[in-house]
């Protein structure tokens, strides 16, 4: 009886971990809390409005976005044919003075090829006091799609006025993957420096993979694969990166494409990156510095962007943001206040589309 027992107790841990391992579900969208301000979220030119939610009637510091008669939210994303889908968002009406007693916005997944509706709906919003409700929503793409992409968008409806709904935590998951996700993708980057692009990546598992398909796109439509990495089939957290030498200069977009040894594939998001063009240029000097360092850097457009001082380990220092204009542009930062050792700055832009960064030792 003892060793039935024990055997029992063996195979019900076991099941329970297989449940656990197998029933791990992943947001497709990027940038789904707002942390990277309007990153991601601007397809099609779309206007964008990020702040704190202490600035719509509640307190904090969490990034949110407004939904109003001046700006939304638009998000182009690669699905899986044949999958389900759940897409859920925090929305609340903003609460600060002067916003009217209803507010409301549409909501829709729109097949990219098809102009298929897969989620066609509306929201009113009501609450005198500021309360975020979470709302769900599922659908299926038929096997037989047309759609590679879906876009994500909320706009105003029903509302003539810049004082609108709050939302937060936007995320779009295959619930299909939940029964069996070969690979789950942990990070993925892609940063420009020296005229060439680094793509690093990690992955939290991987069952059946054979490879990795780094592609790469200059109009986010056509992509050509640029690098092919084999897999390692592996329970654990691993790193990959590759390095990339595009031909020319402007924003490219990059994805992984993901191949199961039975010939089955998925596709990772896509993250986009900058490089610079022969009238721009990211400088940083001295590049052995005591007391402060100087950033010099020249762009076509004016752009919002953020700044940041990260040691080895990735830890952040510093980071602020600011408007760079046309032209060139030069700053000191100070840098007194560092340990001695080998430090980064990093600028990236809240669209996504300029990530550089530069090395400098603090002496």
């Amino acid at each position: 009886m003892k060793t039935n027992s024990l055997k029992s107790k063996i195979l019900l841990i076991a099941f329970i971990l297989m449940a656990t391992f197998s029933s791990k579900a992943q947001n497709i969208l990027l940038n789904s809390s707002f942390n990277s301000g309007s990153t991601n979220w601007n397809y099609n030119g779309n206007l964008v409005e990020i702040n704190p939610v202490s600035a719509y009637g509640s307190s904090g510091s969490n990034a949110v976005a407004e939904i109003d008669v001046e700006v939304g939210l638009s998000q182009r994303v690669a699905i899986t044919k044949g999958a389900s889908y759940q897409f859920t968002f925090k929305g609340s009406r903003r609460t600060s003075s002067g916003t009217p007693s209803s507010v409301a916005m549409r909501i829709r997944v729109t097949g990219a090829t098809s102009g298929t509706y897969y989620v066609n709906t509306t929201k009113a919003y009501t609450n005198t006091s500021f309360s975020f409700a979470t709302q769900s929503y599922s659908f299926n793409i038929p096997s037989s799609s047309t759609d590679s992409y879906v876009v994500v968008s909320m706009v105003a409806y029903n509302n003539t006025g810049t004082l609108g709904v709050i939302v937060d935590d936007v995320q779009l998951i295959n619930t299909s993957a939940t029964t069996s996700l070969p690979v789950v993708f942990g990070t993925f980057s892609a940063t420009a420096q020296n005229n060439k692009v680094t793509i690093n990546f990690t992955t939290e598992q991987e069952i059946n993979n054979d490879r990795f398909e780094i592609e790469r796109s200059s109009n986010g439509v056509d992509f050509t694969t640029v690098a092919t990495l084999k897999g390692t089939n592996t329970s654990v957290t691993h790193q990959y990166n590759v390095v990339d030498v595009p031909s020319t200069t402007g924003t490219f977009q990059y994805r992984i494409h993901q191949i199961d040894v039975d010939g089955k594939s998925t596709y990772s998001k896509i993250v986009a990156v900058r490089m610079l063009t022969s009238s721009e240029n990211f400088k940083v000097f001295p590049t052995v510095a005591t007391t402060q360092v100087n950033i010099a850097l020249s762009l076509t457009e004016t752009n919002t962007i953020s700044i940041m001082i990260l040691d080895v380990q990735g830890r952040i220092y510093m980071q602020q943001q600011q408007v760079i204009g046309n032209g060139s542009n030069q700053q000191s930062i100070n840098v007194s206040s560092l340990s001695k050792g080998m430090y980064y700055i990093q600028i990236k832009s809240n669209d996504g589309s300029i990530k550089m960064t530069q090395a400098f030792q603090k002496a």
